[in-house]
């Protein structure tokens, strides 16, 4: 056997060795351009967001002393507690059986004990504001972040309870909304890249759909994804609602909608219709231009069924109650629009108005009641069946996102506060809680009523004033109060539906 000399040996190793990294790093720069043409990378481990611990806490106003609350007779809620935030808070909260989890424009997340003494135990640090609300399923929390003009952002999962980043994954563009958690795969909107599918599990691409621009939530029905987008073709800018193959990201239809894509797409009474709303305007106080539309799209065939246009622009959530077969849409002017689902489809079935101006969406509660913060401070809360009043609470915070219910408690993040609200919960309980004895209406109440606007028949108006924005010092009470009906506010009806 011919043999050969130690250092050729080691020559001819040591050139197989450089072959084969080269051939690691070729394939390894190929797959990392091409995810790198999708617009999208896995974020090595070692460049993941840091967590930040805390040693000091901010401080905690409680109600009676962290003891439990006790809610008095004839109240719906009452505070709890409420904590001080040292960054400003602007995404809805997300809540576990013992975290709070919420977003700030400072770019970290911000993780809360929940409890009689809740305390602030760490943050997630991030690059750009954390606006859409964070995705949470057996411990894990998905958080997006970043604005229209972000243009490097991250998709992280974290571990809540241990504090710690599992994967994390960056696209160009920006993650306003909240992701869709659907049989263990996030579908994302991240701007102008359009529709992304993500394995949750480790944060691998599944597959990417350039439909145009895509800022809201997409929604899940059957086999078919469903999802927003603005579209370009050359000088022409359109609005489509898009249905997309769920496994294969093949397009099935799209139907194009006035106005620019608003709101998140819903499924309708039954899954037979995807409901929607486009708008014409931007976020901050009503304009005269404003303009907005509530639109039903036949799920399987892309046909319009109707279009409602709305007296004003809707803000970007809107409620489905399947059971009760409405559609409830949020107005920045304060106007709360009902929508008749099922048979009658697309008729009014109530409206009311608010005291003051809204920047964030209704939350439903034990789908029986809807919480809506007002900019000037007041939690009010209503009847979903037909919108009237049950009790207001002036929380002295101005409500710039939507609250976050679990059930029986409500949580409220103004920028400068997390604060939580207990509510009852019994049926009993309820009933209780809104029967109250009207008083005579006064004639303040007359001249506010032949202030009101005019509805379509058939719908209940409740307005509350000639709609002149009110503070919280002109509604009444300190922070924390429970602020009495006014005489003009009607009264429910005892009993059932």
């Amino acid at each position: 056997m011919k043999r050969f000399p130690p250092r050729r040996i080691t020559l001819a190793a040591t050139g197989l060795a450089a072959l084969t990294f080269g051939f690691s790093l070729a394939l390894w720069q190929r797959n990392a351009r091409l995810e790198s043409t999708e617009g999208t990378r896995l974020v090595p481990s070692a460049q993941f967001s840091q967590i930040e611990k805390l040693e000091s806490q901010p401080t905690i106003e409680a109600t009676a002393e962290n003891t439990p609350v006790a809610i008095p007779q004839g109240t719906l809620a009452k505070e709890s507690w409420s904590a001080i935030a040292s960054h400003t808070l602007i995404s809805t909260p997300a809540v576990t059986a013992d975290r709070a989890l919420v977003g700030t424009k400072n770019g970290t997340l911000e993780v809360w004990s929940r409890g009689s003494t809740p305390r602030l135990l760490y943050r997630l640090v991030k690059r750009e504001p954390i606006y859409s609300t964070p995705v949470i399923h057996d411990g894990i929390a998905y958080i997006g972040e970043g604005l229209g003009n972000a243009t490097a952002i991250r998709l992280t999962a974290l571990d809540i309870k241990n504090a710690r980043v599992l994967w994390e994954r960056e696209f160009h563009g920006h993650i306003e909304a909240a992701p869709l958690l659907d049989n263990g795969t996030l579908y994302i909107g991240a701007g102008s890249g359009g529709i992304w599918a993500i394995r949750a599990s480790n944060g691998k691409l599944v597959w990417h759909a350039p439909l145009g621009h895509v800022d809201a939530t997409p929604v899940r029905i059957g086999d078919t994804i469903y999802s927003s987008a603005q579209t370009t073709h050359g000088t022409k800018v359109e609005t489509k609602l898009i249905a997309l193959d769920v496994s294969s990201a093949e397009v099935r239809w799209s139907c194009s909608l006035p106005g620019q894509p608003w709101g998140s797409p819903l499924r309708g009474a039954n899954g037979g219709d995807v409901l929607l709303t486009t708008a014409q305007g931007q976020s901050g106080p009503p304009q005269k231009s404003d303009r907005g539309w509530s639109h039903a799209v036949d799920a399987k065939t892309g046909k319009l069924h109707w279009t409602m246009e709305l007296p004003g622009m809707p803000l970007l959530k809107s409620v489905v109650l399947e059971e009760k077969q409405l559609l409830i849409h949020t107005l920045k002017t304060g106007e709360i629009i009902a929508v008749q689902l099922g048979e009658k489809s697309g008729s009014h079935a109530w409206t009311a108005q608010l005291r003051s101006r809204v920047q964030a969406e209704g939350t439903i509660i034990d789908g029986r009641w809807l919480a809506i913060i007002t900019e000037s401070g007041t939690l009010a809360l209503r009847d979903v069946r037909n919108g009237k009043e049950i009790q207001k609470i002036n929380v002295g915070k101005e409500g710039s996102v939507s609250a976050t219910s679990d059930g029986s408690d409500l949580f409220v993040a103004s920028p400068t506060s997390l604060t939580a609200f207990h509510f009852k919960t019994t049926i009993s309980d309820a009933a209780a809680a809104v029967t109250t004895t009207a008083a005579p209406a006064s004639s303040e109440a007359n001249t506010a009523a032949e202030a009101a606007p005019s509805y379509p028949t058939g719908t209940t108006d409740t307005l509350e004033s000639n709609g002149a924005e009110r503070s919280p010092a002109d509604i009444g009470g300190a922070p924390g109060t429970i602020i009495e009906d006014d005489p003009e506010d009607e009264q429910l009806p005892e009993g059932g539906e």
